[in-house]
């Protein structure tokens, strides 16, 4: 550890030596650029590293059935890969349904098709996309998709196609969190919207969110016709729930966090005397709502310094 003296500079700036070693280690010279990041009581300085230029990288995927190049393609997409080409031969049928799967991956697009092969080309600059933002849209997207689902309280069977897109939407929005945050873990390439300390924070929540979804998607499902005002007082306390889980997240306000989190055993409780009334199936999906929200203030907690 060293210690360094601030020093005046104009008007309104300071500035503070940078130690000869870690310009060395760094190679940076006079003139260089670094990255700053700024957390609540310290500052990091990051060399400000430009990627070397790089072929696409490209991969080729052998063909066997449709369930199996779903995750092959999730794979390729997550891993950065520029060109992906699927060999084999692939009916009529299912060329319909390998350019419905494509749909499911922002900007991924088939832009070659012949006989025994298909070639994807991936056309995300990940340096146009912000994370914050996309976890914005995901969340604004599954709040919509929790009204849906408010409605087939009292009008059943009106919403269900609306939820099923909403929550494609939601499992295309994660990828791309997905894939931007795997191309710059590890190593301060290039500066994000992200701090790297919080990278793994946002890949959770990208996930816990998508684990939401899963479970809104499927209330509408098991709504008791019997009990359904008394259950629909409990979803949408727990909407209200999640809504100020993601304020708090927003706020960075871990005193709400510690709050949010106490309040998850009574809620359970309020699910558990209800579970004769509801069936078991729903109130699991119910808890794992609240469980699913729970989890964001953990992983915000963890990230606190």
């Amino acid at each position: 550890m060293s210690f360094r003296k601030i020093i005046k500079f104009g008007e309104s700036s300071h500035i503070v030596s940078i130690p000869s070693e870690f310009m060395k280690k760094h190679k940076l010279q006079k003139g260089a650029t670094v990255r700053l990041e700024e957390a609540e009581d310290h500052l990091k300085i990051f060399p400000n590293i430009e990627p070397k230029h790089e072929e696409p990288k490209t991969t080729s995927i052998k063909f066997q059935n449709i369930s199996q190049l779903n995750l092959q393609l999730v794979s390729a997409y997550l891993n950065n890969y520029k060109k992906i080409i699927i060999a084999g031969e692939i009916s009529s049928d299912e060329l319909d349904k390998v350019r419905e799967i494509v749909q499911d991956f922002v900007a991924l697009e088939i832009i070659q098709q012949s006989p025994g092969q298909i070639v994807l080309m991936d056309y995300l600059n990940s340096n146009d996309i912000s994370v914050q933002d996309t976890i914005r849209r995901i969340d604004r997207t599954l709040m919509a998709m929790m009204e849906d689902t408010e409605k087939e309280f009292t009008n059943p069977n009106q919403q269900i196609a609306s939820i099923k897109s909403r929550e494609a939407n939601i499992n295309k929005l994660s990828l791309l969190v997905f894939k931007i945050l795997k191309r710059y873990m590890g190593a301060p390439v290039k500066q994000t919207d992200v701090p790297l300390s919080e990278m793994h924070h946002y890949w959770e929540i990208a996930l816990f969110l998508e684990k939401i979804a899963d479970q809104v998607k499927r209330i509408p499902l098991h709504i008791n016709a019997k009990n359904k005002d008394a259950t629909l007082i409990l979803y949408k306390n727990i909407c209200e729930y999640y809504k100020k889980v993601m304020h708090a997240h927003y706020k960075k306000d871990m005193q709400e966090a510690r709050k949010l989190i106490l309040e998850k055993k009574d809620i359970f409780q309020k699910l558990e005397k209800s579970r004769i009334e509801n069936g078991t199936v729903l109130v699991e999906k119910l808890k794992n709502m609240i469980y699913q929200s729970c989890s964001i203030m953990d992983s915000m907690i963890k990230t606190e310094v």
